[in-house]
């Protein structure tokens, strides 16, 4: 799954991805769009990807600032806000796995991901499911 999208930081510091090939771009919108910056979003993305991939949950969904989403045991699916056009659908292990890659990106020392991981816990009152392969 690794190298689906390569993250960088654009010239004004942003995030920003290519991806692999064309079918990836939703996904990738969505990171650097919706999540950016957000360590806090992106494990809560995680979590309910993990959280429907183990069965604890049979589905999520959430309606961000550019991208709709909907998770369920058939996929994670993605619709642009502002293109009716513009949608995708991900198998929930392409979307762990692109999603997982995000947070390494943002997050890329060992100390600070316990930490970021902690931080989360705490506010959430439970372990994080991604926690032992974060």
């Amino acid at each position: 799954m690794r190298g689906r999208v390569e993250f960088f930081r654009d010239r004004l510091g942003a995030p920003d991805g290519r991806p692999s090939d064309e079918s990836y771009s939703s996904i990738a919108s969505l990171l650097v769009s919706d999540v950016g910056n957000s360590t806090r979003w992106c494990l809560d993305l995680l979590c309910m990807l993990e959280d429907v991939r183990s069965g604890r949950s049979g589905e999520d969904e959430w309606l961000g600032n550019s991208w709709a989403g909907r998770i369920t045991r058939g996929g994670f699916e993605l619709t642009d806000l502002f293109d009716d056009e513009w949608t995708a659908r991900y198998s929930l292990d392409e979307a762990h796995g692109v999603t997982i890659d995000y947070f390494a990106f943002l997050v890329p020392d060992g100390a600070a991901v316990r930490s970021e991981i902690a931080r989360w816990e705490s506010a959430a009152g439970r372990e994080h499911p991604c926690r032992d392969h974060l």
